[in-house]
């Protein structure tokens, strides 16, 4: 978010601004109980940003601060949601945050409802940090399109029509259905 790699008390400031951040208006997730269980994750991710826009105290302000503050909001809380919608789809209730865990191995036990093994979770981050530093894609395109207007942070986000599909975001779903059986040993080994 700085254009270089933080030094380690930055690392940990941030680290911290990500825990205090996840929390998701319960709104959001009794949204989610209307809605239909077969939705794509990724259509209820875009869905979702606009319901976390209306909640974000900074969503009028255009300063850099105020737009790094949303930035740290939407980072935090749309592994809360994804995780969230993936419970509520198979009709449980979407687990709260631990903040004993770092930000991947928490969503993996909001996802799962147990801990990961600290290897899967330092998988999943390292998964995460590369898919951040991803240059300019279709989607980074998108959403400096958008905000290129002055529009907020959130409308860049969910940009109408935005460019995923199976020439761009995609490629996951494919290396998803590649790993499965090899992640499903991994993070299930009792079957």
């Amino acid at each position: 978010m700085n254009g270089a790699l933080p030094k380690r008390e930055a690392l940990r400031l941030f680290e911290r601004q990500i825990l205090e951040a996840r929390e998701i208006p319960a709104s959001v997730f009794q949204s989610f109980k209307t809605w239909p269980r077969e939705a794509r994750p990724m259509d209820v991710l875009q869905a979702a940003v606009p319901l976390l826009a209306m909640f974000d105290p900074d969503l009028q302000d255009e300063t850099r601060e105020a737009n790094v503050r949303m930035a740290v909001r939407l980072i935090a809380r749309l592994p809360v949601v994804a995780a969230g919608w993936h419970r509520i789809r198979q009709g449980l209730d979407p687990l709260p945050s631990d903040d004993a865990l770092p930000h991947a191995a928490n969503f993996l036990w909001q996802l799962q409802g147990k801990k990961p093994d600290p290897e899967t979770a330092r998988d999943l981050d390292t998964c995460l940090t590369l898919h951040a530093d991803h240059t300019f894609n279709a989607s980074t395109f998108a959403c400096r399109e958008v905000v290129s207007t002055m529009a907020h942070m959130y409308a860049g986000h969910r940009r109408p029509g935005r460019p995923l599909g199976p020439l761009h975001g995609g490629a996951n779903a494919e290396v998803m259905r590649m790993l499965l059986p090899w992640s499903m040993r991994r993070m299930w080994p009792d079957g």
